[in-house]
């Protein structure tokens, strides 16, 4: 007794197994036995009970299914799947009546074509998206395009050679060829709902439903072609397809019922993507229509004028469309513009009927919908008006006024509301667009306002004895800045007594001190090279005044350099410079005992000129090699130089005790020295350093200490090359 009641359950769950497994055996006996079923009436029959089952199964899963208004085209597509069922029903009948099957046109034709208008009409009303005015007209467009360009594709393809070949009376075309057609429409339109599909319900369902009519559409073709050849009534897999284009369409109402759940989510912008393809699919059919026509015309040498009138049409249904499309973004822009402002914004009937509202009004007057409903019932006046005096002002050119709007919880909100005209089109009736400022806030920043007022009057006192006592206190501090006007004035004309008086002791050393040591320089040099007459004694004196002459000439110089370089006045030519000749002369200044024989020079071969002036860069060489000579009276001095993308390094290393991390940041200051207290060992006044920045510096290069340096001090600078 229970599997006796278990029985229905598995049915109504596993009937597709069974009728696919049917479809099977059907198609294995046509392959292996056609002549067994010459003539037979199985076939016809067996398409009938596969479609009264699906239909059936159908009709059973509606109920169950929960989609909202999608509901409704589930029903007329069962209500399709009933009619062809009745129109097998109907050929069984016949075929019995008459003992053969007959051809068309016949009742049981008619039948299939309202099935196939049910099936239409399930699919171009299936609900998408909440579609809005101007959404109806353009979803009206799209199919209307849709359907026009299968319609053309078939008369290109089907109907017309059809009609043109004359072997069939029209009448026998039109029947051999409507379906096939209609199963193409019926295909672009579950692709066009397969893109524009909102849950994943429908993910399956859609594409399901394309193979189903894609195998009625091969199936329908097939039996036109064997009816045109007379061949009505022998075994083909045209029963066969339509059997499985049922079992299919059952199957999505297996699949809307739950039975097969699928609950992987769609991919974030997969949504977006298909929207896309579905904004361009009229177009993409529209050009496939053109291109067909002109394909046609040049192959074939001949233009088809049923297909192009088609395609004037369907250009002019683009151009519509397309028109369509950028009314509705501009509609959809200003819509947004009127929901987001926090002004209530309506449009009402002189009655004062709401037609249109945005949720500003409608949080107002405590409507969610605020339709039908009269927004006059609202309106509180602070002064009895008479609502015929503001309609006929606002019918006639415009009214704007306070008002108060009362709420369903009894609020009052107080607004200034303004009334305009619509200009009516003809055979409509007036219509009033308002909108209304909230003055909530304006009342309440009145109050506040008076207050502040009252406020103000009260600290107006207060405030004149404290304007008395601050224009004292500006009088002492006007005092007290002129004084320090006058002191600033006072030691600005110091400052420039100072900068004569640089400029006069400039002058003075280059006149009072170049001049005469150059004198004493060149008679000692003269002296000198009559050593042999002096006493050796004398001429140990007289080599250490020439040094100290030499010495104090170059502190002379580096002065006179310095106080060029910042008063802007040192001359700089520059120019390309080979490193290594300037280097050379620059040691060949230097006495043999001291620098020359010390020198060891690592410059690359081919080394790239730099752009620098010639007696600054031998300044920069002469106090550096001077500078390592002090420090490090023994070992060799190291020159080196590469190039790097777009300057040349050098570094001068000496082996001496090093700088230490402390005073590193510091040697390239004015007069600093690392240790005074040998002062008397190692001449200097600590301008050296500070010179060969300057003048890097100017020639735009830069010189620093090398932090990685083992032993010794690693100075290194750049110039930019050639």
């Amino acid at each position: 007794m229970v599997e006796n009641n278990r029985l229905p359950e598995l049915y109504s769950r596993h009937w597709p197994v069974l009728l696919v497994i049917i479809t099977a055996f059907y198609s294995l006996w046509i392959t292996l036995a056609p002549e067994t079923m010459e003539g037979s009436l199985f076939p016809t029959v067996l398409v009938f009970g596969v479609r009264l089952i699906v239909a059936w199964a159908a009709v059973k899963a509606l109920p169950e299914i929960r989609m909202g208004p999608e509901q409704r085209s589930w029903r007329l597509l069962a209500v399709a799947l009933l009619i062809w069922a009745a129109a097998d029903a109907l050929a069984v009948l016949l075929w019995i009546l008459h003992g053969q099957p007959l051809l068309p046109p016949s009742f049981r034709e008619l039948l299939v074509l309202a099935g196939y208008l049910a099936a239409l009409t399930a699919f171009i009303t299936y609900p998408t998206e909440q579609p809005g005015r101007f959404g109806r007209m353009r979803e009206t467009l799209d199919l209307s395009i849709l359907i026009i360009s299968v319609l053309t594709i078939s008369w290109l393809i089907f109907l017309g050679p059809t009609f043109r070949a004359q072997t069939l009376s029209p009448g026998d075309a039109f029947w051999l060829s409507v379906l096939p057609t209609l199963d193409l429409i019926l295909l672009v339109l579950v692709l066009r709902l397969n893109l524009l599909r909102k849950n994943q319900q429908e993910r399956w369902v859609f594409p399901l439903l394309a193979v189903a009519f894609i195998v009625f559409f091969v199936s329908d073709l097939g039996n036109g072609l064997l009816r045109g050849e007379a061949r009505v009534g022998m075994p083909s897999f045209v029963e066969a397809g339509w059997m499985v284009g049922t079992v299919l369409i059952g199957i999505t109402y297996q699949i809307l019922q739950g039975r097969y759940a699928y609950q992987r989510q769609e991919e974030p912008g997969r949504r977006e993507w298909r929207l896309r393809i579905e904004l361009l699919l009229p177009i993409a059919f529209t050009y496939a229509v053109v291109g067909y026509i002109l394909f046609d015309w040049w192959y074939a040498g001949s233009l088809d004028w049923v297909s192009i009138g088609a395609a004037g049409i369907l250009i002019l249904l683009i151009f519509a469309r397309q028109g369509v499309i950028t009314g509705q973004q501009e509609m959809v822009q200003f819509a947004a513009l009127i929901n987001a402002t926090s002004d209530l914004a309506f449009v009402c009937t002189p009655e004062g009927e709401i037609q249109l509202s945005n949720p500003a009004l409608r949080k107002a007057i405590g409507d969610e919908k605020a339709q039908n409903v009269n927004l006059f019932f609202h309106i509180e006046g602070d002064e009895p008006a008479s609502f015929d005096t503001i309609l006929e002002s606002a019918l006639d050119g415009g009214w704007s006024g306070e008002v108060a709007i009362g709420g369903e919880d009894g609020s009052r909100l107080p607004v200034h509301l303004s009334l305009n005209p619509i200009e009516a089109a003809r055979g409509q009736s007036a219509l009033l667009a308002g909108t209304a400022h909230d003055l909530t806030m304006i009342r309440a920043r009145e109050t506040d306002l008076r207050n502040a007022m009252e406020q103000i009057a009260l600290a107006r006192n207060d405030l004149a004895r404290l304007n008395a006592e601050l224009e004292d206190k500006v009088e002492g501090r006007t005092r007290e800045l002129e004084d320090t006007v006058a002191d600033l004035e006072r030691l600005n004309e110091e400052l420039k007594t100072l900068d004569n008086l640089k400029s006069e002791f400039v002058a003075l050393v280059s006149h009072e001190l170049r001049a005469p040591l150059t004198n004493i320089r060149g008679g000692i040099e003269l002296v000198l090279k009559s050593r042999s007459k002096l006493g050796k004694k004398s001429g140990q004196s007289l080599q250490l005044v020439q040094d100290e002459t030499e010495r104090l000439s170059l502190f002379v110089e580096t002065i006179l350099d310095l106080s060029a370089l910042e008063a802007g006045r040192f001359h700089l030519s520059l120019s390309p410079l080979s490193i290594a000749e300037v280097l050379e002369r620059t040691i060949a200044r230097f006495p043999a005992r001291t620098v020359k024989s010390r020198v060891k020079m690592e410059i690359e071969k081919n080394m790239a000129t730099v752009i620098a002036d010639a007696r600054a860069l031998d300044s920069v060489f002469f106090h550096l090699l001077d500078n390592a000579a002090k420090y490090a009276p023994s070992g060799d001095i190291i020159i080196e130089a590469h190039e790097e993308p777009e300057r040349v390094v050098v570094a001068v290393v000496d082996s001496g005790p090093g700088i230490p991390a402390d005073q590193r940041e510091h040697i390239f200051e004015m007069f600093h020295r690392l240790d005074t207290s040998d002062a008397r060992e190692v001449y200097g006044h600590g301008l050296g350093l500070p010179m060969v920045s300057r003048l890097l510096e100017a020639m735009g290069g830069g010189i620093r200490v090398d932090e990685k340096a083992m032993t010794g001090t690693r100075l290194e600078f750049w110039l930019p090359k050639e």
